[in-house]
């Protein structure tokens, strides 16, 4: 997946056959058309649109952009910059902008730089050695600058482009870790070549690297989802439990976690990691988070809007897809119930020793959801980066809107979830007790984060 994400920009930048489709243009009627009704669908369905701005900053949002896709006629690609950097300022992480022939994760790469790229820890560096002629750069070479302008200042940038919750930065960072230029070809289209200045061996460099035609290779199929992981040391008196990738809710995964649980508690392991770092989110965790409740409780309050009756729902596309159907069935629900929660009854055995949880950038949706949970109600110690997802609330659900002329499309989202917490932080997300960076290579061995628990916070080295 990783190198997926990594080339993805390259047709993009390169292809300068198959490319131009990106760069082809919408009339200024078609593009406020398309505006018009990205708008009142907004407006009518998304579900958390006022959580972070009052009406007049919305209000300017949206002329910002009314104002810019008016002026003149804009490739797909300046519209997609447009809708993305106004989609950012909703703050909302599962409400994201792209295009039907050119998102994210679906894009056959055919060019790309004859080296990757990582940025990490507010560094972008070489992801590997590579030499042609004078043109060098080594494995780990910190690059400070394209065509001149500083990486440090791209990055301000890139953010703009980049939904998350709050305005999460540790959540951008994330991103940008392997789609670094991807959202500088948003940002600026239209460069082909790459004056890099970078540290090469103590020295300030600067080189032009063009870009190099790669045969696609064939991706290999991989499971649908990792397990969950677990080791349980008696020596050290810890368990280490990763949960599963995406987040299950089944029979069997819940049969798992009991096991654990039960194993931990029957060996008398005083100290629980719970590792949540890099998990999209998925299914709530109601079964492990049983183990830490003494009594029947509310963590979740849920809203809907109604996606029923939208103006434009004709607009909507994959209207097959289950989480669309669920939309509307919630919303329908909504309107006659008067009691949407969700509830937590506990297991008939607590955990009674220490729990730490290990989170970052990419702890996001419902894996952040558990963070914040464990945080408040396991008095959880926890260790890492700031969540990627919010602490005290979060939309998610809905549609997706396809713009009819674009073909720019929307992630709407009409359920707002609200977590049962009792403190207030500043930051959105789950904000740990110990800021504890990972290590600056992408292929380090060292995970500081999960040591430090260990090391430090369980053996007080």
């Amino acid at each position: 997946m990783n190198k997926l994400l990594l080339s993805f920009f390259c047709v993009l930048l390169f292809s300068f056959g198959y490319s131009q489709h990106y760069f082809e243009k919408n009339s200024v009627e078609e593009q406020m058309e398309d505006f018009k009704i990205f708008k009142t669908t907004i407006l009518e369905c998304h579900s958390g649109i006022y959580d972070y701005n009052d009406s007049a900053s919305l209000a300017y949002n949206f002329y910002k952009l009314e104002n810019a896709l008016s002026f003149r006629s804009l490739s797909k690609i300046e519209q997609l910059a447009l809708y993305s950097k106004f989609v950012s300022t909703i703050k909302c992480i599962h409400t994201i902008a792209y295009h039907k022939d050119f998102f994210i994760n679906n894009l056959k790469a055919k060019y790309k730089l004859p080296f990757d790229v990582y940025f990490l820890n507010n560094s972008l560096r070489s992801k590997k050695d590579y030499i042609n002629g004078i043109d060098t750069i080594s494995k780990y070479d910190r690059i400070t600058a394209i065509n001149k302008e500083p990486v440090s200042e791209i990055k301000d940038s890139l953010y703009q482009f980049i939904s998350s919750d709050g305005n999460n930065m540790t959540h951008k960072d994330y991103y940008l870790k392997n789609t670094f230029l991807f959202y500088y070809f948003l940002y600026k289209p239209q460069e082909l070549d790459f004056e890099l200045e970078y540290i090469h061996n103590g020295d300030t460099m600067t080189s032009v690297f063009k870009a190099v035609r790669k045969e696609r290779k064939k991706q290999k199929g991989k499971n649908p989802y990792e397990r969950i992981k677990f080791k349980i040391s008696k020596k050290y008196n810890y368990t280490h439990l990763i949960l599963s990738d995406p987040l299950r809710d089944t029979r069997e995964y819940n049969k798992a976690i009991k096991k654990i649980m039960r194993r931990t508690i029957s060996d008398s392991v005083s100290n629980l990691i719970i590792d949540l770092r890099n998990l999209p989110g998925g299914f709530s965790q109601e079964t492990l988070m049983r183990y830490f409740i003494k009594e029947k409780m509310i963590y979740e309050s849920q809203s809907y809007t109604d996606i029923n009756s939208a103006t434009h729902k004709k607009h909507f596309i994959n209207r097959l897809n289950g989480e669309f159907w669920a939309s509307k069935f919630l919303s329908l629900v909504a309107k006659e119930s008067q009691n949407n929660h969700q509830e937590l009854t506990p297991q008939k055995t607590k955990y009674e020793g220490q729990v730490y949880v290990l989170i970052n950038g990419g702890t996001v949706s419902a894996a952040s959801n558990l963070a914040s949970f464990l945080k408040e109600w396991a008095n959880a110690i926890v260790v890492g980066e700031e969540s990627g997802g919010g602490y005290k609330s979060f939309n998610t659900a809905g549609g997706v809107l396809q713009l009819p002329n674009s073909k720019i499309r929307v992630d709407v989202r009409t359920l707002k979830g609200i977590n049962k917490v009792r403190n207030e932080y500043e930051a959105d997300g789950v904000t740990p007790h110990y800021v504890i960076k990972q290590s600056d290579y992408f292929d380090s061995k060292n995970d500081n984060q999960l040591r430090f628990v260990i090391d430090t916070l369980i053996h007080g080295n």
